[in-house]
């Protein structure tokens, strides 16, 4: 006997007579498409995992940052917080400093200025003159 040719992917049984009758019902059943599309089931869990984590990091990140927007220094910020809550280039500020870029990825306002040798008012000073500086300029901008 010939059957007739369904959508069903082939090598799967239809679970019952119903979707036999009915072929788009056939992945109904969960244990159905584990045994038979175990890579495939993997793989989608994993790609829905993935965009449900980078989904909660990117709406984590904009509602932080949007209520973090221009925020006034403090020693606790880093060089890249800055340069994020004001829309500058981290280089132009860590220019300003006359730090190199790569060399004060993590050190904060207060450390810098420790290893500078400059008082943290000083530190400051220079990095809201280089703000103000990078926003008049438009293609310092991220």
């Amino acid at each position: 006997m010939v059957r007739p040719r369904t959508s069903m992917s082939a090598g799967c049984e239809p679970l019952s007579a119903a979707h036999a009758e009915w072929p788009e019902a056939t992945i109904l059943d969960f244990r159905h498409v584990w045994r038979h599309h175990r890579g495939m089931t993997l793989g989608f869990a994993l790609a829905a995992l993935l965009t449900l984590a980078l989904g909660v990091r990117f709406g984590v990140h904009a509602v932080y940052w949007s209520r973090h927007h221009e925020v006034a220094l403090a020693e606790w910020m880093t060089l890249g917080y800055v340069a994020q809550s004001w829309g500058v280039g981290r280089e132009d500020l860590a220019r300003a400093l006359d730090v190199a870029p790569g060399t004060a990825r993590k050190l904060t306002l207060a450390e810098i200025a420790r290893a500078s040798g400059r008082s943290e008012a000083e530190v400051e000073d220079t990095l809201r003159a280089a703000i103000a500086a990078a926003q008049v300029r438009p293609e310092a901008q991220p």
